[in-house]
């Protein structure tokens, strides 16, 4: 079986591909996949004939495979991936340039904020966008079965811990209303027993199986909101429509948006496309300072909404 070579990119490499699926720039980003597919594929050329004492090719992966591999390794200190900064960008042409070789862990995969790039994608409005992500990810669901599954109980036993754990607090909360104010050391190391009592006993009464009506893309974020609530929030509601109607109908929307979708898509980006590339190049002088711009857009309204939601839980 073909190996995918696993080369380690540096934080400079790391940064230009962020920056590149950040301003759309897909043109140069085909180029530096080249680039570095080539380098790879010397590397492990050299490594394969010096082991065997031949000249011979060592065995390597698809393209779209080995692409794959360098996505799983370009992600910011937030956890953000190239999919996160085209999707909250609206860059269709760079996002369907980077589908194909997006496995479902990557189009899933959240950052510190528990926010997948369909959550990013949502929250900004972009519908095109919203249709690409939803129909990759069905496509390979149905190739992928047992994955999704196990992708879908691992992702809602998480958010099962986490509303365990809101259910904790806001138990101990009401509790400590209720009780009368005191700082004698028994009643600390009582409220302490109890909170590790209550913890222990929960463990075994989670429901680790996925609510079958919940779409495999319908993950929910630290502040317990999947990607149609955030989208809500912010009122974008064709996305909502769109969003609630594939979970209700469960309907195919293909593995990219549909031709009028992205003809609009470019029209956009064309129309913005001198700004977003003045900022983007102010971005990539700063360096990680200049990522944070658009995380801190995004994550703070979030994280706004979050403090006057937190009593709600998922």
């Amino acid at each position: 079986m073909p190996t995918t070579p696993q080369t380690k990119l540096t934080p400079e490499q790391i940064d230009d591909l962020l920056y590149c699926a950040r301003a759309g720039e897909t043109d140069d980003l085909v180029a530096y996949f080249d680039e570095l597919l080539a380098a790879s594929s010397s590397s492990s050329s050299s490594a394969a004939a010096a082991a065997n004492g031949t000249g011979a090719d060592g065995e390597e992966g698809s393209r779209e495979e080995r692409i794959g591999a360098l996505l799983e390794q370009a992600l910011d200190e937030g956890g953000n991936g190239m999919l996160h900064y085209a999707s909250a960008n609206g860059h269709l042409a760079t996002l369907s340039l980077l589908l194909p070789s997006s496995s479902l862990p990557l189009l899933l995969h959240q950052n510190a904020s528990g926010n997948t790039p369909l959550h990013w994608a949502g929250l900004n409005g972009h519908l095109p966008i919203v249709k690409a992500l939803v129909g990759r990810i069905d496509e390979l669901e149905k190739q992928n079965p047992e994955e999704a599954r196990r992708i879908n109980v691992l992702k809602h036993e998480e958010e099962a811990r986490l509303r365990e754990k809101r259910r904790l607090a806001l138990k101990r909360e009401e509790k400590g209303k209720e009780a009368p104010a005191t700082t004698t050391t028994t009643t600390n190391t009582t409220s302490a027993k109890q909170e590790q009592e209550e913890e222990e006993e929960s463990k075994g009464d989670l429901d680790l199986e996925p609510e079958p009506e919940r779409s495999l893309w319908d993950i929910r974020n630290r502040f317990g909101r999947g990607p149609t609530s955030e989208a809500q929030m912010n009122e974008r509601e064709d996305v909502v429509q769109f969003l609630l109607g594939h979970m209700v109908t469960g309907g195919e929307v293909g593995a990219a948006a549909t031709a009028a979708d992205a003809a609009a898509a470019a029209d956009a980006e064309e129309q913005g496309g001198a700004v977003g590339k003045g900022q983007a190049e102010g971005a990539k002088k700063e360096g990680t300072d200049g990522e944070g711009e658009l995380t801190s857009r995004t994550e703070n309204l979030t994280l706004s909404a979050a403090a006057d939601d937190k009593d709600v839980s998922s």
